[in-house]
């Protein structure tokens, strides 16, 4: 248990530097450290061995489900981080849209994908280099995205027409 008290500190740690909205994960090491100071007081028991196999099996699946959100989300952060302070602009015929720096998607369930074969015009710029990210509309708003990575859910940059004030986030 005391290595995954480990594992659990290392996981959420990770995000850390990007965000502090995962400080929460700590519980999970306070967690592991009040099984341990159990097992420690009913050392001379009889069955503190299944106590223990309990706990082990308790905290396998609560902090492992905990230092997963942690990686996975330190991952994104990550992504996005690298887009962080640049302009990005994307333009479909003569309406521009531009990331704000800070609206991100990881849901690609409310996302369609834009038939370029009908557009006169699409340009993606980042730091006024042209870029070949993939855009998506999205379904909700009149908002595009710009699709950073593709992975199992995908990293998503809300990109909102120039003018208008973004409400997703």
């Amino acid at each position: 248990m005391a290595f995954g008290i480990l594992l659990s500190i290392s996981s959420t740690l990770k995000p850390l530097p990007y965000t502090l909205r995962y400080v929460w994960c700590f519980a999970f090491v306070l967690l592991g450290i009040a099984m341990i100071a159990v097992l420690i007081v009913l050392i001379r028991k009889r069955f503190v061995w299944l106590l223990g196999f309990a706990f082990i099996i308790i905290y396998l699946f609560a902090a492992g489900r905990g230092a997963f959100t942690c990686e996975l989300n330190a991952s994104r952060l990550k992504r996005v981080n690298n887009f962080r302070g640049k302009e990005v602009i994307a333009t479909i015929n003569d309406t521009t849209y531009t990331w704000d720096g800070e609206n991100v998607s990881y849901d690609r369930s409310n996302l369609d994908y834009i038939d370029y074969s009908t557009l006169e015009k699409v340009s993606v710029t980042i730091d006024g280099e042209e870029s070949s990210y993939g855009l998506l509309q999205c379904t909700d708003s009149a908002d595009l995205a710009l699709e950073v990575y593709g992975g199992a859910t995908g990293v998503f940059l809300i990109l909102s027409p120039e003018g208008e004030k973004n409400e997703n986030g």
